[in-house]
């Protein structure tokens, strides 16, 4: 099922409430990534893994169709059901972190599980990158700068 543009409209200014405002986040040049729906068997469940590994904030937490904000509070979006994991990297979404061993070890102790250990992103990079995914099944990245 497809969120009307209404519904996304509200989400978005109630998720990322930075961008409800004149502030310098509403005048970033557009295109830009602002809202994500990440698949979730339960909805409960997977809002707070998110919220205990990434420390995001979360909307209407005991509702059918929580919602969050990311640490900058310029992306957004939900939890949905009814649509399958992303269990294979296909668009792989990153998301950066201080670093990537705490994080895998957050990911561990609330109910996911490591897909690809810290690795350079590449052969004398200075950035490392890794693969999780959610309890839902969902694969995600992480990045980290050295």
């Amino acid at each position: 099922m497809r969120p009307s543009a209404r519904f996304l409209y509200h989400h978005c200014r109630k998720v990322c409430p930075m961008t409800a405002s004149s502030n310098s986040v509403d005048r970033l040049p557009r295109p830009r990534f602002n809202y994500i729906e990440i698949p979730a068997s339960d909805v409960r469940q997977s809002a707070s893994f998110y919220e205990n590994v990434f420390r995001w904030k979360i909307n209407d937490a005991k509702s059918h169709r929580p919602g969050f904000s990311d640490a900058t509070g310029n992306i957004g979006g939900a939890w949905v059901t009814g649509r399958p994991a992303s269990r294979e990297a296909g668009i792989l979404l990153y998301v950066w972190v201080d670093s990537i061993e705490a994080t895998l070890a957050g990911v561990k102790s609330n109910g996911g599980e490591v897909a690809m250990p810290s690795q350079p992103g590449h052969p004398g990079a200075n950035f490392h990158i890794a693969t999780f995914r959610d309890p839902a099944g969902n694969l995600l990245g992480l990045y980290q700068e050295l």
